[in-house]
């Protein structure tokens, strides 16, 4: 939900309320009042708490004031806040029935029942008399139904969030919601058919509204120019099924207007030159079909996001004419168009950029050794277009960058080895499908902040360094301590970061869960020697694609270390020997392909491993399920004839055995 941080404010102040200021003049602190614990209570019972949440809320004579989610006025003793926002990552919701009982809390100024599960229950008409509520939050919490007309009697109210979940149902926003004359933030948000137009009067006599977030709605009808023109701050369309071209009201009406998301929706046309809106912060119309060349915005946006659409031409005009008034931009996302000719040099005045996406354009022509110059920039993605040369030395001076992905271009050279140098903080590094040869340079092990090391489908031959081990981001497998990839955005809160990874043989984009993912793929090169042991130390690893090399030895046997892994790819190498019994050990894998090598021997028993297709083991010599043929030990063959000497065995201390099949 957007405006994270004028709710957190919201909460702190009413937070703030509550405490005591009896320190000040020496006066004792008050315990909750007799009748407000009752109502509590008699609330409680009408609750179906499977998880036991509740379980603090007990007893006759107990102070209700230290109970789980209740908030009270140290120096009266009144309830303030009901705060039972169950945790989404949780199971623990709270369900049953909303007891009336709400109603004798005459004190209460915030209720928060979100992301609880109340079974399709309406929501209940009787809140609509708590006519002291500020905050009122009932998004995802299961309530199904019309909104009460009653809860346009909360003249105090300053927040109001509905929403539904998993359910599609129609709703208007009920007459007289022109009397909440106080209400600054509306969402309605998530799955919702939401019937236009709105009551006449209805948002537009709204002075004091400061914030409308309808995202997520499937809107049936018109949004016409009165119920708008007050907003000074947020609104957000997102996925609202939004048909047709933008009215020109909307940029004309709403000059004072901070952030405007009308993404995922079905808006076509061309975009004008916004240069008088001039309190705009944050522009985000992705992912529609909206075409024309790129439009010149005003100096005061900070993100702009227009990926996703049909948008062509130069972005020349876009750079480098003008270029003073727009120093402060941060994040600028135009990937997914059909952008053409070369980038300009003249990223020198765009020092604040923290996010540049052009990715999957039609760009040509090398890297402007100005984006070196970007001196800020925390993520740069250029991948899929027709870029060429050798990546600029300039580039060594973004030494802030978290994510570098130029892959899918004609980029050739070596890999430069400043990238392990200067990029200390480096999450994701992709240049797969490019040109580069040369080995693998040692100082990429210095990169231990590294979640994501693509360089498939390139030339690059020589050995794994063995100090691959010293990434340490790869080792730990505490997700818990992770972080999103993302960063600040002066009016959306954060911005995360999103890739596109190839995993299990697929690609997919990957963002809120990205900071999980830990992948190596060095696959489709000309890489050579046996696997280092050392890559096996990489614990926290999902996936490691190592195919279509020139890879020797055996498997590393302490491949059953690799404990949160889902995805290997060994095929169309030449490794030979047995499959190590400790890969019967990696409960999570779901993804094995060991084709077209030269294994031999019986397939470990496990449950991951006989599930697999017979074509992860094709093209060796093996034997066992999931295959069809059947394994049987025969004697020992002469140790001068085993096929180990003749590959170069060099565990000479393991007894050698025939499988015949």
């Amino acid at each position: 939900m957007s405006e994270v941080v004028a709710l957190l404010f919201l909460k702190l102040l009413l937070a703030i309320a509550t405490i005591n200021i009896s320190f000040c003049n020496g006066s004792s602190y008050v315990a909750c009042m007799g009748s407000e614990r009752e109502a509590l209570l008699r609330f409680k019972q009408d609750l179906i708490d499977p998880s036991n949440r509740l379980a603090s809320w007990i007893g006759d004579e107990e102070d209700c004031c230290t109970w789980a989610g209740v908030v009270c006025d140290n120096f009266t003793g009144h309830v303030r806040m009901l705060q039972l926002r169950n945790n989404p990552s949780q199971i623990s919701m709270l369900g049953g029935k909303i007891s009336p009982s709400l109603l004798h809390l005459k004190h209460l100024v915030y209720l928060d029942l979100s992301f609880n599960d109340f079974g399709g229950i309406q929501i209940p008409p009787f809140l609509g008399s708590m006519v002291n509520l500020s905050y009122l939050d009932l998004s995802s919490a299961g309530f199904l139904g019309m909104i009460p007309h009653q809860l346009a009697n909360l003249s105090n109210l300053q927040h109001l969030v509905t929403s539904v979940r998993n359910t599609w149902f129609r709703r208007q926003i009920p007459d007289g919601v022109q009397n909440l004359t106080s209400l600054r933030h509306l969402y309605f948000v998530q799955p919702t058919i939401l019937i236009l137009p709105f009551p006449n009067g209805s948002i537009g006599e709204l002075s004091t509204l400061r914030v409308v977030d309808l995202s997520l709605n499937r809107l049936n009808g018109t949004l016409t120019q009165i119920h708008f023109s007050n907003l000074t701050r947020l609104l957000d369309f997102k996925a609202s099924g939004i048909v047709g071209t933008i009215p020109t009201w909307v940029w004309k009406n709403l000059s004072q207007i901070n952030y405007l998301n009308l993404s995922h929706n079905y808006i076509h046309g061309e975009i004008p030159n916004l240069t008088d809106v001039s309190q705009l912060e944050s522009l985000d119309l992705s992912f529609n079909n909206l075409s024309g060349p790129l439009p010149l915005v005003s100096f005061s946006v900070y993100a702009l996001d227009l990926s996703s659409n049909s948008l062509s031409g130069s972005i020349s005009h876009f750079l480098c004419d003008g270029i003073n008034q727009l120093k402060g931009m941060r994040i600028l996302k135009l990937g997914e168009n059909h952008f053409s000719g070369e980038i300009p040099d003249c990223w020198m005045n765009w020092q604040d950029l923290l996010v540049l996406n052009l990715a999957n354009n039609n760009f040509t022509g090398n890297i402007p050794i100005s984006l070196g110059m970007l001196s800020s920039l925390q993520s740069l993605n250029l991948r899929k277009n027709s870029l060429s040369g050798q990546i600029p030395v300039s580039f060594q001076n973004c030494t802030k960058l978290v994510m570098l992905d130029i892959g899918e271009n004609q980029f050739v050279g070596n890999v430069p080895t400043w990238i392990g140098i200067r990029f200390s903080s480096l999450m994701i590094l992709n240049l797969r499908s490019n040109k580069f040869r040369g080995v693998l340079p040692n100082q990429l092990c210095g990169l231990t902040s590294l979640h994501v090391l693509d360089l498939a489908d390139n030339h690059l031959s020589g050995s794994i360094p063995k100090c691959i081990s010293n990434i340490s981001s790869m080792v730990t497998a505490n997700f818990s301590i992770g972080t999103d990839i993302q960063y600040p955005s002066v009016s959306t809160g954060k911005y995360i970061e999103d890739a596109l990874l190839v995993l299990k043989g697929k690609a997919v984009e990957y963002n809120t869960i990205l900071k999980l993912i830990r992948l190596i793929d060095l696959s489709k090169n000309k890489f050579s020697g046996e696997i280092p042991s050392e890559i096996m130390n990489l614990r926290a690893l999902v996936s490691l694609d190592l195919s279509c090399n020139s890879f020797t030895g055996r498997i590393p046997k302490s491949i059953g270390a690799l404990e949160s892994i889902l995805s290997i790819d060994f095929s169309a190498n030449q490794l030979y020997g047995e499959i190590p019994q400790s890969i019967s050990s990696l409960t999570f894998l779901s993804h094995l392909n060991l084709s077209n090598n030269k294994l031999s021997g019986k397939i470990p028993l496990s449950t991951q491993l006989q599930s697999f297709d017979p074509s992860s083991f094709a093209g060796n010599r093996l034997c066992g399920s999931p295959l069809p043929n059947n394994c049987f030990v025969a004697a020992p063959a002469p140790q001068n004839e085993s096929e180990d000497d003749i590959d170069g065995n060099d565990d000479g201390d393991e007894d050698e055995v025939n499988w015949f099949y």
